[in-house]
């Protein structure tokens, strides 16, 4: 059998492929064989890659009083893609949403942003923080203006988790782009694990991981099989159920008892957003491993296959102990492989691709 696959890690991104072109069959259809290209053109992200509440960063949804939906949740206030967002339930403008910081923050600023009319603008919004997620202390309250967008610089203040109010209406309901906390982290990051057992969105869930490398299964009635791992922030994915595929990403408090998570059809590209997780750790009962083996059944559909389980630092250095199950895992099937090509790429950039041959068996 011939394979074909696609490693893309925190900031370099290898292609495995089959040295020779192969004509799919009629019913396959490929993916973008650069889906970083997919995100081009999307909506200025810049006010939020600065963002403390940001879930790339690995800031986690730990409570919120309500959403019209899954597909409009919490979440979305903090996802870091100014297209998202979180919407109250009808007639409901009096909402709170609690949210972790990656670790434990001093606070220099607070605002939001609404993309939309003004009839989706909240009269006027609370922020209080918290150092353990139980007593909250106010520390900015503002109406907001016309154009939905406000940051105000607060006396600087320390702590680990966000409440975030919002109050009154001008329509029949709220909407919240982005949740805004501006600062600087007291201590470096540290995600809690996602080994064990969860339930997420009310369905039993268990992961398995080793160093960076993460394998798990959400026990749907088709289950969601997963296969990903850690930047060293939070967690990056590969899904299957069944005919669907897609990628997924995972944000997990450094306690390790909670969790928030979106899943995207094929690519992450916000078209393709399918619905969004929160989840608590729960004690294990008999909870099943994967049942699909999502390397070698991504490989064997689209072509490619995303090695999350690589660990790089700051430098873009590979972190070899953390990786060394996705080195494992990846020379497991390599050995079962033909020839492959490499290509190494920076993900998301324009930049020279850097090409190599690989053996049987071996990882170059």
């Amino acid at each position: 059998m011939r394979h074909c696959a696609a490693i893309l890690p925190v900031a370099l991104a290898a292609l495995l492929r089959c040295g020779r072109a192969e004509t799919p069959p009629a019913t396959r259809t490929l993916p973008p064989q650069k889906p970083e290209l997919l995100h081009a053109k999307g909506p200025d992200d810049s006010d939020d890659r600065n963002n403390l509440l940001n879930f790339a960063h690995g800031a986690v949804v730990i409570s919120r009083t309500g959403e019209v939906s899954l597909q409009n949740s919490a979440l979305y206030a903090i996802d870091g893609d100014p297209a998202t967002a979180w919407l109250s339930p009808p007639h409901e403008p009096g909402q709170s949403l609690v949210f972790a910081l990656p670790a434990t923050s001093r606070v220099r600023s607070v605002g939001l942003r609404i993309v939309g009319p003004t009839y989706t603008h909240p009269k006027s919004v609370d922020f209080e923080l918290s150092p353990d997620g139980r007593s909250f202390l106010k520390i900015a309250s503002f109406d907001v203006p016309e154009n939905g967008s406000h940051t105000i610089d607060i006396t600087p203040a320390d702590g680990r988790f966000i409440r975030f109010s919002t109050h009154g209406a001008n329509g029949q309901f709220v909407r919240i782009n982005s949740v805004i906390v501006r600062g600087e982290l007291l201590e470096p990051p540290a995600p809690g694990s996602l080994d064990g057992c969860w339930s997420i969105n009310g369905v039993d869930a268990s992961f398995t991981q080793r160093g960076a490398y993460v394998m798990g299964s959400v026990a749907e009635k088709n289950p969601i099989a997963l296969d990903g791992g850690s930047d060293g922030r939070f967690y990056r994915f590969l899904w299957i159920r069944g005919p669907e595929y897609g990628v997924a990403a995972i944000s997990v408090t450094p306690d390790g008892r909670h969790l928030s998570g979106t899943l995207w059809h094929e690519e992450a590209y916000d078209p393709f957003l399918a619905v969004t997780w929160f989840g608590e750790k729960r004690p294990c009962g008999q909870a099943a491993g994967n049942a699909v083996d999502v390397l070698a059944t991504s490989m064997q559909r689209n072509g490619r296959y995303v090695l999350y389980g690589l660990q790089f630092d700051a430098e873009g250095r590979l972190v070899e102990p953390a990786s060394a199950a996705m080195l494992e895992r990846l020379a497991g099937f390599l050995r079962t492989a033909q020839k492959v090509q490499i290509e190494v790429h920076e993900l998301g950039q324009a930049a020279p691709d850097v090409v190599g041959a690989v053996g049987e068996g071996q990882l170059g």
